[in-house]
């Protein structure tokens, strides 16, 4: 936190200095930064003596420093709030979401330390942001943006705080817990479970406010017209994609320890898999100036598809990011009665004492400084997680100083038992993005701060959009809208236990002109995908990015 607080205080401050006096900055800064060199000193000189229990401080202590900390912070919701600026707003959102964030893992241990951090933190903003609704609507939707984060955040935090407590009293129940290792082994592994399981089924509230604040922020990217304006929206943008990162690497390591993710096999050509990642791919490797060839045999392989598609897209992602200068080499090709698909790069190469570390949680050999652009070093462990769980192995070789490659064997179908059958990849690019300015999509989500934000960044791209919270409002609007409906983009979970699959069927039924329609959810549950499937609906999940939906609606209006 002290190391966090240093870099993300600095990296504000220039950020904004040309539109907050540099003496208020420069105030805030120093105060921060005395407060951090004190913490820091304490650390570094009296740790050692820690080892005797008396030199503990009192529990206290563990209360001052947080909430000195959460009202340092705070004081930027007021001594730099911008009503003028929405993007500089929206950056600072983004500050105290990373921050708060961040200190939800060493708080939690006492909950009452987290909550006097975070509230202190992000209240000051909340309040300022609901005080200047009148000057744009858009503020009410950004404090409740902040004030739903913090909620989920102490929420979260709580419920760590008892899993730790439980965990405590179970250890030092007795004396006589040395002798059942075997017992507080499996204590241990289930507490693992279900806070994986937890983190799981909670993917859908922690993805709502960061899907909406998203959409948000590309929303605004025509209001702004100032090169230094559009230079912050970009930060805004990168920061948030960054943070989307960081929350879906988290949220599916948690799904795959708490086994909720179950593979839908199917049959496909391999090269439809390769050629979409590639295509999606080339030009990141284009701007770090690295050449992405591709070698591609044809053949039906079977796997599933999405999960199949992450793993190969983590491994690229990663020769991308750690490869400084040469080619990267995406291929397939025929191995008996498997076919091979490997990545080559031509990157530093990794020690055969790593080969095995690297796929461990959060370890990242390249990256010392914990750049958070570079992720959190989850990729390869959900490789891996991944591989075991299609039961496709995953090896990998590799010569320090002239690259690695990565492979993943998949099993072949023989062609004779191949039924065409495979469902479109809506998250690959589309071949052309098709003209949105006639085009009448239906927007249906319970949320109205989602709704708000998916409506407005579509009528940015010339859309007619119409609205509807529930399957009665959806019925409504199928009866009195005469005119035909291009696309239906439906919520999964709805008002009173109904769906967004339930909204479409009832819009189809009632109206002349039955629509298309496809799911956007938070909830990342097998059985979303196969009740979607079922009903021949597409399923996107929250947050998406501006391209994937675009990509989405352009592919279904080709149709």
């Amino acid at each position: 936190m002290v190391v966090g607080n240093f870099v993300a205080s600095f990296a504000l401050a220039m950020l904004l200095r040309d539109v907050i006096p540099k003496q208020t900055l420069l105030i805030w800064l120093a105060s921060l930064y005395i407060i951090n060199s004190a913490v820091f000193l304490f650390y570094l000189y009296l740790k050692p003596f820690f080892s005797d229990i008396s030199m503990i401080p009192d529990k206290k202590f563990y209360y001052y420093l947080p909430f000195i900390y959460g009202l340092v912070w705070g004081l930027t919701g007021i001594l730099f709030f911008t009503p003028d600026s929405i993007t500089h707003i929206a950056f600072l959102i983004i500050f105290l979401f990373g921050m708060t964030s961040a200190g939800l893992n060493p708080l939690s241990a006492s909950w009452l330390s987290y909550a006097l951090f975070a509230i202190p933190s992000l209240l000051p903003l909340t309040i300022q942001l609901f005080l200047h609704n009148k000057d744009a609507e858009v503020f009410i939707w950004l404090a409740v943006t902040v004030l739903t984060y913090l909620i989920a955040l102490l929420v979260f935090s709580q419920t760590f705080f008892k899993s730790i407590t439980q965990s405590l009293e179970i250890r030092y129940e007795n004396l006589e817990l040395v002798k059942k290792l075997r017992t507080q082994t499996e204590v241990a592994e289930k507490a693992n479970r279900d806070k994986s399981s937890f983190l799981a089924a909670a993917s859908h509230d922690l993805r709502q406010p960061i899907h909406s604040l998203s959409l948000f922020s590309s929303a605004i990217t025509k209001e702004v017209h100032t090169d230094r304006g559009k230079e912050l929206l970009a930060n805004i943008n990168n920061a948030n994609q960054v943070m989307l990162d960081l929350l879906n690497s988290l949220l599916d390591i948690s799904k795959l320890d708490a086994g909720v993710i179950s593979p839908q096999f199917q049959q496909f050509e391999v090269s439809d898999l390769i050629n979409d990642i590639a295509e999606e791919y080339r030009p990141l490797a284009k701007k770090n100036h690295l050449q992405l060839r591709l070698k591609v045999s044809q053949g039906i392989i079977y796997s599933d598809f999405i999960l199949l598609s992450n793993i190969v897209r983590n491994l690229l992602q990663n020769a991308i990011r750690y490869t400084k200068k040469g080619k990267i080499l995406l291929s397939c090709r025929k191995r008996k009665n498997n076919f091979l698909i490997q990545i080559w790069d031509t990157g530093h190469g990794i020690e055969t004492k790593n080969h095995q570390l690297i796929f461990n949680e959060f370890q990242q050999l390249e990256n010392p400084e914990r750049d958070q652009n570079k992720g959190l070093g989850l990729g390869l462990a959900i490789c891996r997680r991944l591989s075991i769980l299609l039961k496709h192995p995953l090896s990998l070789r590799s010569e320090v100083g002239k690259g690695s490659v990565f492979s993943i064997t998949v099993p072949l179908v023989n062609e004779k038992e191949y039924n065409k059958n495979r469902v479109d990849n809506y998250y690959t690019p589309a071949s052309n993005v098709v003209d949105f300015n006639s085009a009448v999509v239906l927007v249906i989500d319970d949320n109205l701060m989602v709704l708000e934000a998916t409506s407005r960044l579509l009528e940015g791209w010339g859309i007619t959009v119409l609205q509807a919270e529930s399957v009665e409002t959806t019925q409504q609007l199928a009866k009195s809208y005469s005119k035909k409906v291009d696309i239906i983009i439906a919520d999964y979970r709805l008002r009173e236990n109904t769906t967004g699959i339930q909204a479409i069927d009832a819009f189809n039924e009632i109206s002349a002109y039955p629509a298309t329609g496809f799911l956007l959810t938070g909830d990342t549950e097998a059985d979303r995908l196969r009740e979607a499937s079922s009903h021949g609906l597409p399923l996107l999940h929250k947050p998406i990015k501006e391209a994937h939906l675009k990509n989405a609606l352009s592919k279904i209006l080709r149709m």
